[in-house]
């Protein structure tokens, strides 16, 4: 507990009771919560929070100046108007200045998410059941992303930067481009070959403690994900 910073979570992730708990247990949150909940101030009006939220400008960020009731629980609430005028309100129990920056940390785990499922590793496909062995999965599936997020983040930082489309955002992710890089430098660099066998020997560091079925399976799986990437 006293290692959290902060708890951040989405729209499914409220109640009272949760949040009391939070509260009890000094654990400081950013939660984002929906438009449609009641507020009660401290007088005893009450107000709907996209009342609150309306009058907002895009991007403008917006914190409400005093504690407010979320159902029997005060909060902080603080508010930014998005494109497509969407809403992000935030409860929080501390900290309401930089509740909306600490809440956008949740978006790069949900970026981390994608990556282990469907634009990446297809975590999902591998059917596995047994809690030891999805442990040890998840794992490895975690350095392979490190791995290419941190040479995709070098790569566009210190050389090549990754191209930027007509709507402003990037041609594609520092997830995918380090999977590029490191794609192009097992099929074309001169060092291939050293290079392939520095990956394998990481991952059976890693893997050592597995008994022999658990390594075949992961095994099999890491080399199916890595020649997927090469057809690409």
């Amino acid at each position: 507990k006293a290692c959290i910073h902060d708890l951040v979570a989405d729209r499914e992730f409220i109640g009272d009771k949760w949040f009391r708990y939070l509260q009890k247990e000094r654990i400081p949150f950013h939660i984002r919560v929906r438009e449609n909940l009641w507020l009660t101030k401290i007088n005893g009006e009450r107000l709907k929070i996209s009342w609150v939220a309306q009058s907002r400008k895009i991007n403008e960020v917006y914190h409400h100046p005093k504690l407010v009731y979320l159902d029997n629980t005060l909060v902080y609430i603080s508010i930014i108007r998005l494109k497509g005028n969407e809403n992000l309100i935030v409860a929080s129990y501390n900290n309401q200045e930089s509740s909306i920056e600490n809440y956008k940390d949740r978006w790069q785990i949900e970026t981390m998410f994608k990556a282990f499922k469907t634009n990446g590793f297809n975590l999902e496909d591998t059917h596995l059941s047994e809690m030891e062995r999805i442990d040890k999965l998840v794992a490895l599936v975690s350095i392979a992303f490190v791995w290419a997020y941190k040479v995709g983040r070098h790569i566009h930082l210190n050389e090549k930067p990754i191209p930027i489309k007509k709507h402003g955002r990037k041609a594609y992710s520092i997830f995918k481009y380090g999977i590029r890089v490191i794609k192009d430098a097992l099929l074309n660099s001169r060092d291939n070959q050293i290079l392939q066998i520095n990956f394998i020997s990481n991952f059976c560091h890693v893997l050592r403690k597995c008994s022999f079925f658990q390594f075949r399976e992961v095994s099999k799986y890491l080399l199916l994900k890595i020649l997927t990437f090469l057809e690409e």
